[in-house]
């Protein structure tokens, strides 16, 4: 069995659910702005530990940002598992609107 997981999170919503993932060390952007972090993260976690499972958790928008850094995983055949939650949304970006009382 594997000692540990490594854990790449995105900054947006999900991230908070994150925490019940207590056997997992987590890797992440945690400043406020940082989109499109957990591929890169999660290369570099799984090139640094090769024999851990390393998942990267992002959303659909922060995802479209990463096509390159999916080549890269393809490319080096990086074992990294990689969860998308579909929002529709660049929830950082509708997180500002909303602060600043813009419309959706």
């Amino acid at each position: 069995m594997r000692r540990s997981v490594r854990l790449g999170l995105g900054n947006c919503a999900h991230r908070n659910g994150a925490s019940v993932l207590a056997i997992a060390s987590h890797i992440g952007s945690w400043r406020h702005g940082t989109m499109a972090n957990t591929l890169p993260h999660a290369i570099g976690a799984q090139t640094a530990f090769p024999g851990r499972q390393v998942i990267s958790m992002s959303g659909d928008g922060g995802l479209a940002m990463l096509m390159g850094e999916l080549l890269t995983v393809w490319r080096h055949r990086l074992p990294v598992k990689i969860v998308v939650f579909n929002n529709s949304t660049l929830g950082m970006v509708k997180l500002e609107m909303l602060v600043e009382g813009l419309p959706d």
